[in-house]
């Protein structure tokens, strides 16, 4: 008996030792698998961090750029960014652990956005120490990999109001007194719920959105009739806030903006543009440095681009439609074009076209046979392409000094006609008034008519329309307010077509 006895305690202290050895062996395998998440977990967020931060240096135009405003690639200082941000969170060559690599790509060589040069991709390899595993062993290696990119954001506001305040000065942030059309975007007015009396928006006039969009106040007091009216929305961050301002390396300094026959070049002007003659401005970036463009003459006036004069006869409702005209000679995809049925004008702006037509968002319906023009007229054009127009102090881009006062008043007796760049890092972007200038944006005349694209952005300023029935085409307007009095406002929102800023993203 004691023999067996000696022979069962055995057989136990065995199985308990290797039940011992099992749960030895399960607990040490979870803390191992901690260990590998663990370790992949940081390595991502540290391929995340070090992404983002060479995004943000393409964001910022850090990068050279080619013709069209995209980087160059490779580009050194979003390398550079992303790999010290990677060296920041103790990743790089054998560090944290022997065998660690650090790879960065611009642009990325693998995902979806293999080839973007928008974006950069950084891979972290590492292996990871573990409790019973070795490290030099193939399965205790983690990977990262994260791509971020500079994109444009959606943002399809037609208007956006800025000012948050409830001030009475301030309010309302949006007045409409004529009428206003907008086409393909909705209204955002950021003001708040304004003192007794006061009103966020007020319509006394005539205001039109195609289906689909709506009007977004922040505040709760309105007056007059809005279309798809939303209260108590929430607050917008301003979409062009992070937008770098212009550089003025490169760009030749002139005085004052002469009269066409003159072309005037991309450059800085110290002078304002205010003579009572047509200004004809070739493509590209204008950088006005305590001056402006101030047109109110009888002759007034400004324009770009080649001319462009046919007709087409067809009946057409309001919205996106395609015309077939006589000629599609110099329309091209983004250019301003004016539409006069006689009875009914708007500006229309090309998203698409063909060697017989284009496709356009229309603000309001046309019928018979109709005219439609472009660029300048009376021999003195210029290549088309686009031009940007930025409104600084004198001492840009060093601070103080003074801006031109006002900087921006487009009143002329004529027709001003201009399309905002169609490439390059402001695409979409007409008319840009520094925030460190306050005095308000005045546009349109009872006599003359403005007809562009793209968008106008005063961040500290207000926009106002003058004159009784002003034909007024703009595609954007985001500002402190907006006040456009009795003019008559078309506006076609065309996302791809309009400024819409970017933003350093992680995408993948």
């Amino acid at each position: 008996m004691s023999r067996l006895h000696r022979e069962e305690s055995g057989q136990a202290v065995v199985l308990i030792v290797i039940v011992m050895l099992g749960m030895i062996m399960a607990v040490g395998l979870a803390m191992d698998t901690g260990q590998l998440y663990n370790g992949r977990r940081t390595a991502q967020e540290a391929a995340d961090a070090a992404a983002f931060a060479g995004a943000t240096v393409i964001y910022q135009q850090g990068c050279a750029l080619d013709a069209s405003g995209l980087p160059i690639p490779p580009c050194s200082a979003a390398l550079d960014a992303a790999t010290s941000d990677a060296a920041l969170n103790r990743y790089a060559a054998d560090t944290p652990t022997s065998g660690t690599t650090v790879a960065v790509a611009h642009p990325p060589t693998a995902g979806a956005r293999a080839g973007d040069v928008r974006c950069i991709r950084v891979t972290i390899s590492t292996p990871v120490r573990t409790s019973l595993v070795p490290q030099q062993a193939t399965f205790t290696t983690v990977q990262a990999h994260s791509t971020a990119c500079s994109l444009k954001p959606l943002m399809p506001y037609g208007i956006m109001t800025i000012d948050q305040q409830c001030a009475p000065s301030d309010i309302p942030a949006l007045y409409v007194g004529g009428s206003l059309s907008l086409q393909g975007g909705s209204i955002q007015v950021n003001a708040c719920t304004p003192h007794t009396g006061y009103d966020a928006i007020n319509n006394s006039g005539t205001i039109t959105l195609s289906d689909g969009y709506e009007t977004d106040v922040v505040g709760t007091a309105t007056s007059g009739s809005w279309p798809e009216l939303q209260t108590g929305q929430k607050v917008q961050a301003d979409p062009f806030a992070g937008t770098p301002k212009p550089s003025t390396n490169g760009l030749t300094s002139y005085g004052t903006p002469a009269c066409s026959p003159t072309v005037n070049q991309p450059g800085i002007y110290t002078g304002n543009a205010n003579g009572n003659c047509m200004h004809v401005f070739a493509p590209g970036t204008y950088v006005f440095e305590g001056a402006g463009i101030q047109l109110s003459g009888s002759s007034a006036g400004a324009c770009t681009g080649r001319y462009v004069s046919t007709s087409a006869t067809a009946t057409i409702p309001a919205g996106t439609q395609t015309v077939v005209p006589a000629s599609m000679t110099n329309v091209s995809v983004g250019k301003m074009l004016v539409v006069d049925t006689g009875t009914a004008t708007e500006g229309v702006v090309p998203s698409a076209v063909t060697p017989t037509s284009f496709t356009a968002m229309f603000a309001k319906a046309h019928s018979g046979t109709w005219s439609i023009t472009g660029g300048c007229q009376g021999g003195t054009d210029t290549a088309d392409g686009g031009v940007f127009f930025f409104f600084t102090n004198s001492a840009y881009p060093a601070t103080g000094g003074s801006c031109g006062n006002p900087a921006l008043k487009i009143e002329g007796g004529v027709s001003t006609e201009l399309t905002a760049p169609t490439s390059g890092t402001y695409k979409g972007l007409l008319f840009w008034q520094d925030s460190v200038c306050t005095v308000a944006i005045s546009i349109g005349s009872a006599s003359g008519a403005l007809y562009t694209s793209g968008s106008v952005y005063a961040p500290n300023a207000d926009i106002t329309g003058n004159g009784n029935g002003a034909t007024m085409v703009v595609s954007q307007m985001i500002a402190k307010t907006v006040n456009t009095q009795n003019a008559d406002f078309t506006m076609n929102y065309v996302p791809g077509l309009n400024f819409t800023g970017n933003v350093p993203a992680i995408v993948e």
